[in-house]
């Protein structure tokens, strides 16, 4: 159903720049609060880091879990590996995180419907792994099941986190001004650890009955309505265009 006029939109996740979603809103007519709850912090350097590196040649699939993962595995690469070494077949859990290593020169492949890691498990390359070992890039504290399957398979699966993600908080007063004055409509959330970031500063309440949220996939919709949400647009995937284009469609009825 319709509904206009264009929306006023909180994007919460850690920010970027440039951020092409916050483009996309804006390029609609939305006017968008780029407010985020979350910082993301690239590890120090340390023995387990550089091991992982050093040792890369060792292994037969590297599984790159998101965008912010890609680019910090580039700069660790380059530092030790001018020249990659053949032989070590890339993995994306969606089509940001193979663009970035695309833009690098590095073919990945990665779920073309599904960005999640239950998308890439879904792939054919990955349905037996006897005998491999699988590096898997990612931030602090990830869901294991995918190494829990990739194991499974019989792979033998190791981590290579390279960053963590820090709740903000400076933020709060104005998050908490603007949904209390009714100038939101949209709050667009893109995992459910942003999510809990923002419920962390914003208590629970009749707010959640009138604020719509965009999310990026069913997984994350899910948690949404558990946490009291009620009206909830799931998109597509992660990717600008898909979260922008959700919103579209079920905001305005138009395509």
């Amino acid at each position: 159903m319709a509904r206009s006029p264009v929306p006023s939109v909180l994007v919460v996740r850690p920010r970027r720049n440039p951020d092409s979603f916050v483009e996309a809103l804006q390029a609609r007519g939305c006017r968008v609060y780029s407010l985020p709850v979350m910082a993301i912090e690239p590890l120090p350097a340390s023995p387990a880091i550089k091991g992982r590196i050093l040792d890369f040649d060792h292994y037969n699939k590297a599984v790159v879990i998101s965008a912010n993962a890609a680019r910090l595995a580039l700069d660790w690469l380059d530092q030790y590996w001018p020249q990659l070494p053949l032989g070590v077949e890339f993995f994306a859990v969606g089509r940001s995180t193979a663009g970035v290593l695309e833009n690098a020169g590095i073919e990945s492949r990665f779920p073309a419907h599904d960005p999640t890691s239950e998308g890439l498990l879904g792939l054919r390359e990955l349905d037996d792994l006897t005998g491999e070992r699988v590096l898997i890039f990612r931030g602090q504290g990830g869901r294991d099941k995918l190494a829990r399957e990739l194991r499974h398979r019989g792979a033998r699966v190791d981590y290579c986190e390279l960053y963590r993600r820090r709740p903000l908080d400076e933020h709060g007063t104005r998050i908490r001004g603007l949904i209390a004055d009714g100038a939101i409509d949209v709050l667009a959330v893109h995992s459910g650890e942003v999510l809990r970031a923002f419920l962390a500063l914003v208590p629970t309440g009749p707010w959640q009955g009138r604020l719509t949220l965009l999310v990026p996939g069913e997984r994350v919709a899910e948690l949404a309505r558990e946490l009291g949400f009620t009206r909830v647009i799931t998109a597509g995937g992660a990717l600008p265009e898909d979260m922008a284009d959700a919103l579209w469609r079920c905001y305005t009825g138009s395509d």
